[in-house]
């Protein structure tokens, strides 16, 4: 199921703490993630950060929220078609 999260990153560039909005956009199965895109949010709109892929990928809780999130969806999604 393709999944987008979006939410607040912190990242430590040298001696500063940078927050930012960023959208991960994802395919999410059952124990997996696979991170498709990821975008900052500026001042210009949302550009493409694909240099941080790898760094969520090695983020151990945040991938493993992203897998929950998309575990959830799946299973809101599995509750409406049962209701139809």
């Amino acid at each position: 199921m393709r999944t987008e999260w979006d939410g607040v990153l912190c990242l430590q560039l040298g001696p500063v703490d940078r927050h930012f909005a960023v959208r991960i956009t994802y395919q999410g199965r059952p124990f997996r993630a696979d991170i498709e895109a990821i975008e900052i949010q500026t001042s210009q709109g949302w550009i493409r950060a694909p240099w941080l892929i790898e760094l969520v990928e090695d983020c151990a809780p945040l991938f493993d929220m992203l897998r929950d999130h998309a575990a959830g969806r799946t299973a809101d999604a599995r509750a409406v078609a049962r209701l139809s």
